[in-house]
C-alpha cells in the first residue's frame, strides 16, 4: 500500500490543560504526566492504537497519526476577555480516507464542549 499523507491544521480556543484532558478522553492510556505537545499514535493491524509520547525514531509503522500542539497568543476581545489559542496539527500517514474521517470524528467529539 502506498503511504497516503494528509495534514489537518486547526486553530482552537483551548488551553494546554484542557487540550491534555481532551486527549485523555480520546485515548485514556494518556492519563498521567506526558509531553502532550507531540503525540504519535501508531495503528496496528488490529486497529488498536499504541500511543507514544515522544518522536519515535527507527522504523515507522504503516499507519500512524501525529498530533502537534503549538500554543499561540491569546485572542483578546475589547481588552477585557482573553481566550487561549493553539494551533493543532494532525498528520495522517498511511490511513485510508475512511480511517482519517473516523479519527477526525472521534477527535472532534473528544474536544467538543457544551455551551448555552
Amino acid at each position: 500500500m502506498n503511504e497516503k499523507e494528509k495534514t489537518v491544521v486547526k486553530t482552537m480556543s483551548i488551553a494546554d490543560r484542557e487540550y491534555k484532558r481532551s486527549l485523555i478522553n480520546l485515548y485514556p492510556e494518556l492519563a498521567g504526566e506526558f509531553n502532550f505537545s507531540f503525540i504519535q499514535i501508531r495503528l496496528g493491524s488490529d486497529e488498536h492504537a499504541r500511543v507514544k509520547h515522544e518522536n519515535a525514531g527507527g522504523n515507522k509503522p504503516a499507519k500512524y497519526i501525529e498530533l502537534h500542539f503549538d500554543p499561540m497568543e491569546p485572542h483578546t476581545f475589547g481588552g477585557l476577555l482573553n481566550l487561549p489559542q493553539a494551533q493543532i496539527t494532525i498528520k495522517f500517514h498511511g490511513l485510508s480516507d475512511a480511517e482519517t474521517a473516523n479519527f477526525m470524528d472521534r477527535f472532534d467529539r473528544a474536544f467538543q464542549r457544551g455551551g448555552g
